[in-house]
C-alpha cells in the first residue's frame, strides 16, 4: 500500500511526478540523465521531499508531456487488486507491471469516472453477483469449467454456435474492455474496481489470440477470488484456459462441425469459430475427439508448418475493437456537453493516450469542434448502449 500523498507548496502533487515517469517507462536513473540531475534529486521530488525548481519542472513536463492539470489533480490512493489477475505474470518484469497497472489506474480513476459524470455506462449483468453469491456455483467444489462455461452462455442466450464479437457481448454487460499497448510479456489482465469488472488486453494480440484473452479473463472476473488467486496461481490459471476453449468452442455445438482433424480441416473451421488451430486441436482433446497418439502427431504436425506463432488466416480476421468508451466520448463531444478540448483538461491526461484507451481515431481529441455547449438536465444522462 502506498504512503499518503504528499503535496507540495504550490499544489503540486509529486505522486504525479513518479506516475508520469513510470507511464513512460522511464528509470529514476533515465530521468536524471535527460535533465541532467542527480538520481537522488528525482527520487527526492518524487517523494515530496524536495519541490522541483519551475525550471526543472518544466523540462520532466515536457519529456513526459502530460498535461498541466495533470500535476495538480486531487489523488485517489485507494489500494487496487489488478495484480493478482496479471497473464504471464512471472514473465514479466517489475517495471512492465508498474506501466501497464498505472495505465489501467489512469483508466479506471481518471478517465471512466469523467466519462461517467455525463453518461451512464451499462450496467453490470447480474450473473455476476449472482455467481458471486451462490453457495451452488461455488467453483472451489464445482471446477468444472465445462459446467460453467455452459451455464454463462446459458444464461446470456448465446447458443451454442460461434460467438460473432466477444468484446461486444461483454461491454453490453458492462464489462469495460481496453486494448493497450502492453509488453509481449504481458497477454492481458483483469480486475474489479468500484464494482465493475475491467479486462486490460494487448495492442499485439491478433483477432484469434484477443478473443481467446477475453475469454480467459471473464474466467477470472466469474469464478476466481483475491485469495484463490494468490495461492493457487498456476491451477486457476489452467481452469481460465479450459473455460476459455469451452466457451468459445461449446459442447453441443463445435464438435459438430468437427468432420475430419486434418489440420488443413481444421483450419477451414478458423474463420467460423474465430479461434487457432492449436486451440482446436486443445478442445478436441478435451472432448476425446482425438486419441492421444492423434494429438502428438498433430502437434508435430503445427511444428512443421511454423505455426507456433503464426498462422494461415491470422491476418485476415478482423481484431475486435471495444467501443463502449468510443461511444461515450463521441455522445459527449457530438451533443456539446463537452468540447473535446475542454474534455481532456477534465481527464487531465495525454489526448493521445485517452484516444488509444477510448478506441478513437488519433487526432480526434485534438481537432477543435464548433458545437454549442449544452447540459442535460439535473439527473439526467444520455445512456450508452451497444446495439
Amino acid at each position: 500500500m502506498r504512503e499518503k500523498v504528499k503535496t507540495s507548496s504550490n499544489g503540486l502533487l509529486p505522486q504525479r511526478l513518479r506516475d508520469a515517469r513510470l507511464a513512460k517507462g522511464l528509470s529514476i536513473k533515465e530521468i536524471a540523465d535527460l535533465i541532467g540531475l542527480s538520481r537522488q534529486m528525482i527520487s527526492q521530488y518524487e517523494l515530496g521531499n524536495v519541490p522541483p525548481s519551475p525550471e526543472n519542472l518544466l523540462k520532466m513536463q515536457q519529456i513526459y508531456q502530460m498535461p498541466t492539470s495533470y500535476y495538480y489533480k486531487p489523488y485517489n490512493d485507494t489500494p487496487i487488486r489488478s495484480q493478482e489477475y496479471f497473464r504471464s505474470f512471472q514473465a514479466a518484469t517489475k517495471s512492465m507491471r508498474e506501466t501497464a497497472m498505472l495505465q489501467s489506474v489512469w483508466v479506471t480513476r481518471e478517465v471512466i469516472p469523467a466519462l461517467d459524470s455525463y453518461v451512464k455506462l451499462p450496467p453490470v449483468d447480474p450473473l455476476f453477483a449472482k455467481i458471486k453469491n451462490s453457495e451452488a456455483l461455488d467453483v472451489r467444489t464445482e471446477r468444472n469449467m465445462e459446467t460453467l462455461a455452459k451455464l454463462v452462455r446459458r444464461e446470456w442466450d448465446l447458443g451454442l454456435g460461434p460467438i460473432g464479437n466477444l468484446t461486444r457481448v461483454l461491454e453490453k454487460r458492462g464489462v469495460v474492455v481496453i486494448v493497450l499497448p502492453l509488453d509481449d510479456k504481458l497477454d492481458a489482465f483483469s480486475f474489479w474496481e468500484q464494482g465493475r469488472p475491467y479486462v486490460f488486453v494487448s495492442k499485439s494480440n491478433n483477432a484469434v489470440r484477443m478473443r481467446m484473452s477475453v475469454a480467459h479473463e471473464l474466467c477470472h472476473l466469474l469464478f476466481h477470488d483475491a485469495e484463490e488467486i494468490e495461492q493457487h496461481l498456476k491451477e486457476l490459471e489452467d481452469e481460465a484456459k479450459w473455460f476459455a476453449n469451452a466457451f468459445l468452442m461449446p459442447l453441443g455445438g463445435f464438435e459438430k462441425d468437427v468432420f475430419s482433424t486434418a489440420l488443413n480441416q481444421l483450419l477451414l473451421l478458423k474463420p467460423k469459430w474465430k479461434v487457432s488451430v492449436p486451440a482446436m486441436i486443445m478442445r478436441c482433446e478435451r472432448l476425446e475427439l482425438i486419441s492421444e497418439e492423434r494429438s502428438t502427431y498433430l502437434w508435430k504436425q503445427i511444428s512443421r508448418q511454423r505455426w507456433r506463432k503464426a498462422e494461415p488466416y491470422d491476418d485476415q480476421l478482423e481484431t475486435e475493437k471495444p467501443v463502449l468508451l468510443q461511444q461515450a466520448v463521441k455522445l459527449i463531444t457530438e451533443h456539446g456537453i463537452k468540447s473535446r478540448r475542454d474534455l481532456v483538461e477534465k481527464i487531465a491526461l495525454q489526448s493521445d493516450f485517452i484516444e488509444q484507451v477510448c478506441g478513437l481515431e488519433p487526432g480526434f481529441l485534438s481537432h477543435e469542434d464548433n458545437l454549442v455547449k449544452i447540459n442535460f438536465s439535473k439527473g439526467h444522462h444520455p445512456d450508452v448502449n451497444n446495439t
